[in-house]
């Protein structure tokens, strides 16, 4: 299961939150979501705006999910992942409680494979750092924003794994 705080925010004036230079004010949406994505198959689906899993049909050309979860696989419906055009911003060393603005630029969508590994080049694939000698995943110190199939931003960071 993975365990990630999730907060979300309107980029406009009429949902009550400000609008500035650099982006979106945030508003908590909810403080924290696990999902169960432990099966090694089938992909999960979540709708960040109605923060519920959804089971769409033909997910690469679906626009009511925005992020899929298959074990440490986290993918965006965007880029050769899906049609909603969901973009990520990867934000370093930044404090979740303090972020109050979405960033201008810096954003990302999945890829396709890019080194030849077979596996397309995913914009949240390296949420998790990877202890080599005991092969445990734990969430790297990092906060994501993303732009939602809505146009929605999105803060999340991941808090925990467990397999």
């Amino acid at each position: 299961a993975i365990l990630f705080f999730l907060g979300g925010c309107a980029d406009d004036l009429s949902s009550g939150t400000t609008v500035s230079e650099t982006g979106a004010g945030f508003t908590i949406v909810d403080e924290d979501v696990t999902i169960d994505a432990t099966d090694e198959k089938l992909w999960v689906y979540f709708n960040l705006s109605d923060q519920k899993i959804v089971e769409p049909v033909d997910p690469e050309n679906d626009s009511t999910w925005d992020i899929g979860l298959k074990r440490y696989t986290v993918k965006l419906n965007g880029g050769v992942s899906g049609v909603g055009e969901v973009e990520a911003a990867e934000l370093m060393n930044e404090d979740y409680s303090l972020l109050q603005t979405a960033p201008a630029d810096g954003y990302m969508t999945d890829e396709a494979d890019g080194d030849g590994d077979g596996v397309d080049e995913y914009a949240l694939g390296t949420w998790y750092d990877y202890d080599y000698m005991t092969h445990v995943l734990t969430p790297a110190d990092k906060v994501y924003v993303l732009r939602s199939v809505d146009g929605t931003y999105v803060k999340l960071q991941f808090q925990d794994y467990v397999r």
